[in-house]
């Protein structure tokens, strides 16, 4: 029994090390991604500022949703949260395209039309090229991902990029639709496609770090039960042997 004892505390010291070294990796990405989140939101939020026009095809009837998650897992109920969200949106939506941002956002009864991880997307370039032609072919265009407000503030939201429905046409009094603001249209819609990776960065990491903190403490609580645990068991052997020989010495 102490022998087995022995091999679950080895076992527990080796689980704390790992999920503290990956607590310390979780925590080093997102204090290096915050420190440069303001300013690339300042950025983007500005682009969303600027008045553009919805110019979708008229005849288009069907969405296009984009799934962002993480591209790992070990972070808790963080892909599935945006899993349940995603589902709810097939089931009211069920003839929407799909895009999955994440490797872990996969759902292979619903395939989307591409998948990538965000390690690739997170750069301009190739977000770019990756939703090239796809602005301008439906009638809506949402996007599902974690919003972070506060490392213990997170919450899975739908927002619309773009959309036919759209009732303000405040733009038409000081903007000309020419050749130029035509270009600018894709950036404006990718400005928002990225503004949410970054928030789905910050939430995946930071739910890492605090999943990885909580499996440490557990793991730690463990092994300080086998301690006792073994400590009991030793002190009763001892004590039995002592019973044993003070019974042969009185013989």
């Amino acid at each position: 029994m102490t022998k087995e004892l022995r091999a679950r505390l080895r076992s527990l010291q080796s689980t704390e090390k790992i999920t503290s070294a990956m607590k310390i990796v979780a925590a080093t990405a997102f204090n290096r991604l915050k420190a440069h989140s303001d300013l690339k939101f300042s950025f983007l939020d500005s682009l969303e500022k600027i008045p553009y026009p919805i110019k979708n095809h008229k005849n288009q009837r069907k969405n296009l949703l984009i799934v962002i998650g993480g591209d790992r897992g070990l972070c808790g109920g963080y892909n599935n949260n945006v899993r349940k969200k995603t589902l709810g949106y097939i089931k009211d939506n069920p003839d929407s395209d799909i895009v999955y941002i994440g490797k872990k956002m996969v759902i292979k009864e619903h395939l989307g039309l591409f998948s990538d991880s965000i390690q690739s997307l997170k750069h301009w370039g190739v977000l770019k090229d990756k939703f090239s032609g796809l602005w301008g072919q439906y009638s809506r265009v949402d996007i599902i991902y974690t919003f972070f407000a506060h490392i213990y503030d997170q919450k899975v939201i739908i927002e619309s990029i773009c959309s036919n429905d759209r009732k303000d046409d405040s733009w038409e009094k000081d903007f000309v639709l020419d050749e130029i603001n035509t270009d600018i249209i894709p950036i404006l819609y990718l400005a928002k496609v990225m503004k949410a990776i970054i928030h789905a960065q910050l939430c995946e990491f930071s739910t890492r770090m605090l999943t990885m903190e909580n499996a440490s403490r557990n793991a730690d609580n463990m092994m300080q039960d086998l301690k006792l645990t073994m400590n009991k068991l030793r002190q009763a052997a001892i004590t039995k042997e002592l019973a044993e020989t003070s019974a042969g010495t009185m013989e």
